[in-house]
């Protein structure tokens, strides 16, 4: 018997949880921003040390019906409960579900994990406030650190529609961390749903559009993204953002070459950046990557979600792949889409590091489609 009112009474909390975060009174009162001050205390920028933990607030709950020494066994039992049907990919960090960051954050699960660290979804709530947030977590000795990357863009773009919400950034323990708008599934998610495993047209133009505002944003805030792929588009988690993109994972990004005001050719030599399938051939050769690199990746992603394949899906090799890709530009490439993604192509194929894309143009040949 007490069994079952064990898991009752955790089933009970964990759909209070769900759906009200833990708090009913949320309904009436209206906050967007976690890192904002609370409106109760005007004069306070930091939570209050003596107000409740939150995840006690929580474990209070379970107090009341079962004696406090089972309290820790039950949390651990919440926790459970709500990821049971997740598999998350392999920890690279010390952190688990039911850890408290910074006084603020309970971590729900493993979304996922890197060379760099990992990212997870957990709970930011106060008695004003609750949201599903999204922390990546970065060792602070990591020999390659990105996460600086991810803070400088999120904090230019914050309030873009297709850029996720910067909240916080801090240390905890031995890693860097960024609290930011938990997304939802990427392109690749969405594209492996059903067959035939590709977009139609429609939903082809409508990601095109957006994809085309989101690149213009980030370029025109002075970066080049550098690492344009299928996962690193995203929808967002809610009803109303469900069918908006957004551009994730700025890890690769870099500031354009700018002196006095205008975008001038690098002196230097570039690297190899981005993901083979999906790099213009401007990276095969290790040149600098401009905006209009950028672009050449998203052609590549227009032709795979339509067509369902590109012509070196199947090649390893590097320098084969660049091959494929100077043998087929030029309209082969588009050869089996709408003639306005030739005139697309045109466009950037016409574009080099210092003139700026007409983005307007490009969107204007997908409008032409529809």
């Amino acid at each position: 018997m007490t069994k079952f009112m064990t898991l009752a009474m955790v089933n009970i909390i964990i759909q209070q949880a769900r759906n009200s975060c833990y708090n009913p009174n949320l309904a009436l009162k209206k906050r967007t921003d976690p890192t904002q001050p609370d409106p109760t205390q005007p004069n306070s920028t930091q939570p209050d040390p003596t107000r409740p933990d939150p995840v006690w607030v929580i474990l209070n709950k379970i107090k009341y019906g079962f004696k406090q020494v089972f309290i820790s066994t039950l949390g651990k039992i919440l926790i459970s409960a709500i990821t049971a049907d997740f598999n998350p990919p392999a920890a690279t960090v010390p952190f688990k579900p039911g850890d408290i960051i910074k006084q603020r954050y309970i971590l729900v699960q493993q979304i996922g994990a890197g060379s760099y660290g990992a990212i997870f979804e957990a709970i930011y709530q106060n008695e004003i406030v609750c949201k599903h947030v999204a922390i990546k977590f970065e060792k602070i000795t990591f020999d390659k650190p990105v996460l600086c990357n991810e803070i400088i863009i999120l904090k230019a773009l914050d309030g873009n529609k297709h850029f996720a919400r910067f909240y916080q950034y801090g240390t905890h323990e031995k890693y860097k961390f960024v609290a930011m708008e938990l997304l939802g599934p990427s392109l690749i998610d969405l594209v492996n749903r059903k067959r035939p495993y590709r977009f139609n047209l429609h939903s082809l133009l409508k990601f095109g559009v957006q994809a085309i505002d989101a690149l213009q944003a980030i370029h025109q805030a002075g970066f080049v993204h550098r690492d344009i792929k299928p996962s690193n588009f995203v929808v967002g988690n809610t009803v109303e953002t469900s069918s908006r993109v957004y551009l994730i994972d700025f890890g690769l990004c870099k500031k354009l070459n700018v002196q006095d005001g205008i975008v001038v050719k690098p002196s230097l030599k570039g690297n190899f950046r981005g993901t083979v399938r999906y790099a213009s051939p401007n990276s095969h050769r290790k040149r600098e990557l401009g905006r209009n690199d950028d672009l050449m990746s998203l052609i590549y992603i227009f032709v795979e979600f339509y067509i369902g394949t590109l012509p070196w899906v199947d090649v390893n090799d590097p320098e084969e792949v660049l091959r494929l890709k100077e043998f087929n530009q030029g309209g082969d490439l588009v050869s089996k889409m709408p003639p306005e993604f030739k005139q697309f192509e045109d466009h950037i194929l016409s574009l080099n590091y210092t003139t700026e894309p007409d983005y307007q143009l490009l969107t204007s040949f997908l409008y032409k489609i529809a």
